[in-house]
């Protein structure tokens, strides 16, 4: 960010000075509101012109710049810098209504802009006579700080805290309050968390493999691990790093990092040697870097390996996931100690239980009070003992590390510092590099960070527990928090308020609306909907007031006492969801329509309209919930995942990400008999692509770190989730004896006539039995061949791995075979013989089983699974389902708009307004049309025109096939067989109908059009061309 604008802060100071003398006193548009109406007024003027559309002002807020970050320029800074001054006003709602207010009558004598027909212009005599366009876009581009709450307990203090000890087994625990006076002597205060300056512009990075092959001799010598200078050296001897240009490539020496830079390489190719080695090397230079890697265990091993070769390195875990994946932590060797370099972040006894002497039971993990200790005026502070307590060491230590190692979703939310600074903010300003591990798949999480969803029923079944243990408290015991018992009070709500929604779903009325049925919806999205069906607009506009409580309350305050219907309506909404007896509802509706004269409502309409304010009400009881978790004095674990959802906002992150592509919604589904609820909140994958341009400087120039993506498959034109929308510019490819052994694998479709995907929930279980059972004869084949090694089978569910393990298992003793199989399951999963823990799955070459059974999206990348001479365990593979996404998801629907708008904005407008305005509309456009064609046939998709959803249906299901081929694919003895894959559910091949989906038949053309007609053959054929080959002579019916 700039340096701060004096000058122009003391300009715009001095024009609320003069304004403030006259300004009427407790308006319903404050002086601060007014201003900053008028600075994004004149923003719009500034970047459209006086003709630009007032109402459409708050669209330059959005950040959609930042989609194309390379055109951004000295405007797209100002609408960047402008909406970290003016965030509040990048919500559609709050614009409206502020802008409603500034053009009433009262205020138009303090008023710089006339706005009339659609525009505005500057007024010749506005009060002050001071030009205000220049005050208000120095404002805008001046440095904002962002506040870093650093509150600390004082000495001699006495504060109080809520100790909720740890959980034993199923037993759920309550918060108790504790005491504690801060001793006289606490350990000095660290300096603050912005002393330092932040980088300037980066200039490029340029590494040679020279330097990187004498960085790995040196940490061989170190660590003893020898083979990072092999790869590397083979790397250079073979000429395998290649420079990609359009649609040729060159033998590379080395790489420069410059802004963004993709490296992609086939599984095997050496991608993490060569990162793990450049990471050293830039910390060898004085140069700070950020790792993010797939799993806490990858974490974990890298910082060890860092530290082994003397370089000053952290990571970033969260305290929560630490206990979580505690078996993670363990270095990857067969030691029964943890390395000291990951036990030192463990969690240890608080040093607030130590000084308390109230109750000798300790906290329980995760819920000490590093911020919670309380005054007795009730503000929140911090512990004077965060800079020696080795709970906060990750958050210390990522501030002076040279490499932080972190997970993206650690990267993208974690905060740091006592101060608690969002740590991406300090990567922006204080590192040099961040490195992607898996950029396509990071790509898709950062999505769904941003996208999240719920389930309502499955809120309910986690307050069950604890509500009940909450009723049989003593009566003392409920009266002596209040806070706490609104908090229970509202849990108790949740059963009667999903009964009045599902009744109301039920009625034939709702349960055949097109919108409730087919369609995510919104309370808004109803109202649009009704007023299409004749709603009338009185009512409309009174319902609409009620969604949003700011607009509520000025509409009653504009009445002398208020507007009696409008209240009717309110209390028509407040007892809309109190169980199955909606009678009082009923009455306060037909009271409100009556006042409204609109009594012969038709029958189907009320109805709808009921069921659209019992949706309102929903939204409201969703967030009192998340609203009273605020007033609590301790953490309540059974509702985070809701209170996370509504509340944690990523407020921070929204400052410098682009908004939400269809506007920052709050909506929900109905699946079956529960509700999914999802939020849209920001274009979560700005954090990778965008990176170095989420600071810029006044010329839009990127102020942020180096970008290198690393990935296999981060390269597929098409995928809409997936793929990278920007070229590739490195490409590693493999040894030449392995691309030629991987292109002699064997890949067959067995032929088998039953559908496993595709049919109905109840047949699918008895579905894949079949399927199963005539697998077997391939499967012992593959067992019994010379030099094989174990087999693994793809499922689509952990509940699928265990059923298939159990059916593979007896049909082998009925052939009296004693062949152990296991399933893979989650890390929590009660331990087994047979089960293999997700995290474990790399030392399955040591598990008796020959078998493994797994869920295609748990295996599909992220874990070698060798064995001891680093060949590939698995030599067959064998897909018993089509491995695709879930019907109607709408996490994946909303990374399929993120990529298709990514994909297009190069066409869209150049005139920031415009471009702003189009990206909202034709985001729009795609999500309805996406919401309404999913629900067809993938066969109809062609016939109607959706060629991008059937190219992103097969790219998607081509990389995660290549990526679980990866699996087999990484080869060390040139004697072993090559991998064998199998494709066992009918639904592959598809049938002979007009809609029929066939899906190799897709597959091999996909992979046709890549080879010969993509922008980068080079790059296809590198990472793909391997099991291309293999393919297209393996699969007789694709028609090549």
């Amino acid at each position: 960010m700039n340096e701060p604008n004096d000058t122009a802060q003391e300009g715009f100071d001095q024009l609320k000075r003069n304004l403030e003398v006259r300004y009427p006193e407790d308006s319903d548009l404050s002086l601060d509101e007014f201003l900053n109406v008028e600075s994004l007024l004149a923003l719009a003027v500034r970047v459209c012109g006086p003709g630009a559309d007032p109402r459409k002002a708050d669209r330059l807020l959005s950040n959609y710049q930042l989609i194309r970050p390379e055109t951004i320029g000295a405007d797209g800074h100002l609408m960047q810098m402008a909406r970290r001054h003016l965030f509040s006003l990048a919500s559609s709602t709050a614009w409206r209504r502020l802008l409603g207010l500034y053009e009433r009558a009262e205020y138009e004598r303090y008023r710089f802009f006339d706005i009339a027909n659609g525009g505005m212009a500057l007024r010749e005599h506005p009060l002050t006579g001071i030009d205000r366009m220049p005050i208000y876009i120095d404002r805008l581009l001046g440095d904002v700080k962002l506040s870093h709450k650093n509150v600390v307990a004082r000495p001699k203090g006495r504060y109080s805290y809520t100790c909720k000890p740890e959980a034993t087994g199923d037993t759920t625990v309550t918060g108790s309050i504790r005491w504690v006076t801060i001793p006289d002597a606490v350990p000095p205060q660290t300096g603050k968390i912005d002393d330092i300056p932040r980088k300037s512009r980066r200039p490029p990075i340029d590494i040679t493999l020279d330097e990187l092959i004498s960085t790995a001799d040196e940490v061989g010598e170190k660590t003893g691990k020898t083979h990072y200078a092999a790869v590397l050296r083979r790397v250079k001897d073979q000429g395998l790093l290649k420079r990609a240009r359009g649609g040729s490539t060159s033998v590379a020496d080395g790489l420069r990092l410059d802004e963004v830079v993709s490296l992609v390489g086939l599984v095997g190719a050496g991608k993490s040697v060569l990162a793990n080695m450049l990471i050293v090397c830039l910390a060898k230079r004085g140069l700070r870097a950020v790792s993010l890697l797939n799993s806490v265990s990858d974490v974990m091993e890298s910082v060890v390996l860092l530290r082994e070769a003397g370089i000053s390195a952290s990571p970033l875990v969260s305290r929560g996931r630490r206990i979580e994946r505690l078996d993670e932590f363990f270095d990857h060797d067969d030691s029964m100690l943890l390395d000291h370099s990951a036990s030192k972040y463990l969690e240890t006894a608080c040093i607030m239980d130590g000084l308390s002497s109230s109750d000798p039971e300790a906290c329980g993990y995760g819920n000490t009070p590093c911020r919670g200790l309380r005054s007795k005026k009730g503000g929140a502070n911090s512990c004077p003992y965060w800079d020696v307590c080795p709970s906060q060491a990750m958050a210390r230590e990522s501030l002076t590390s040279d490499v932080v190692v972190t997970t993206p979703t650690g990267f993208a939310t974690m905060i740091v510092g006592r101060e608690r600074k969002a740590f991406f903010e300090e990567a922006l300003q204080q590192f040099d590099v961040v490195l992607f591990d898996e950029a396509d798949r990071v790509q898709a999480q950062l999505d769904g960070c941003f996208a999240p969803s719920m389930s309502f029923q499955e809120l309910i079944r986690n307050a069950a527990d604890p509500t009940a243990v909450a009723m049989k408290r003593r009566p003392d015991d409920k009266m002596r928090d209040f806070n706490e018992e609104l908090f229970y009070d509202l849990r108790q709500k949740s059963e009667p308020v999903a009964k009045a929604l599902l009744k109301s779903v039920r009625d034939d009325r709702v349960a055949k609306w097109r919108i409730v049925k087919d369609e995510a919806f919104t309370s808004l999205s109803l109202l649009n909907d009704l007023l299409e069906q004749g709603l009338p607009k009185q009512v409309y506009e009174d319902a609409d007031k009620l969604i949003n409580p700011y607009r509520f309350e000025i509409a009653k305050k504009s009445l002398d006492g208020g507007d009696a219907a409008l209240n009717k309506l309110s209390q028509a909404v407040a007892t809309s969801c109190e169980g199955i007896d909606d009678d009082t509802h009923s009455y306060s509706l037909n009271e409100y329509l009556a006042a409204c004269g609109c009594s012969e409502l038709p029958d189907e309409l009320r109805t709808r309209f009921s069921f659209a304010l019992k949706v309102i009400r929903f939204d409201s009881y969703l967030r009192e919930l998340a609203s009273a978790q605020d007033l609590l004095s301790f953490k309540d674990d059974s509702v985070d995942e809701l209170y996370n959802f509504l509340k944690f906002s990523y407020t921070r992150q929204q400052h410098y990400l682009p908004n939400s592509l269809i506007g920052n919604i709050f909506g929900m589904k109905l699946d079956g008999n529960d509700l999914r609820l999802f939020r849209q909140f920001a274009f979560g994958r700005a954090f990778m692509c965008s990176l170095p341009w989420l600071d810029t400087d006044p010329a839009g120039a990127a102020l942020g770190p180096h970008v290198l993506l690393l990935s296999g498959s981060s390269w597929e034109p098409g995928c809409l989730q997936y793929h990278v929308n920007r070229p590739v510019d490195y490409l590693l490819e493999a040894e030449p004896w392995k691309a030629a052994k991987l292109s002699t694998s064997t890949v067959r479709d067995l032929g088998i006539e039953q559908n496993v995907s595709g049919s109905a929930a109840e047949m699918r279980s008895g579905n894949l039995g079949i399927v199963l059972s005539q697998t077997m004869a391939t499967l012992r084949d593959e067992l019994d061949a010379e030099g094989a090694g174990k087999a693994l089978v793809i499922v689509n569910s952990y509940r699928e791995a265990e059923d298939a393990r159990d059916r593979i298992e007896q049909e082998f003793r009925r052939k009296g075979q004693a062949i152990k199989v296991a399933a893979l399951v989650r890390n929590n999963h009660d331990h087994r013989e047979h089960f293999v823990p997700r995290s474990e799955v790399y030392k399955f070459c040591d598990h008796p089983a020959k078998v493994l059974v797994a869920p295609a999206m748990a295996i599909e990348r992220g874990f070698n699974i060798v064995d001891r001479g680093g060949h590939a365990v698995f030599t067959s593979l064998i897909f018993s389902v089509r491995p695709m996404g879930t019907p109607h998801d709408l996490g994946g629907r909303y990374r399929k708009l993120n990529g298709l708008i990514e994909r297009e904005v190069g066409d869209y407008p150049a005139n920031p307004g415009e471009f702003a305005t189009e990206v909202r509309a034709s985001a729009w456009r795609t999500w309805k049309t996406m919401e309404r064609d999913e629900n067809l046939p993938m066969g109809a998709w062609r016939t109607m025109g959706r060629q991008f959803l059937v190219d992103d249906a097969i790219s998607t299901l081509m990389v995660t096939i290549i990526q679980i081929f990866g699996r087999l694919a990484r080869l060390a003895d040139k004697e072993r067989p090559a991998p064998h894959v199998y494709f066992a559910d009918a639904a592959f091949r598809g049938g002979d109908g007009k809609l029929s989906f066939r899906t190799l038949e897709e597959l091999g053309a996909y992979m046709e059009r890549l080879m010969h007609d993509s922008d980068q053959p080079e790059v296809a054929k590198a990472l793909y061309g391997p099991f291309y080959e293999s393919f297209r002579k393996g699969i007789g019916n694709v028609g090549l």
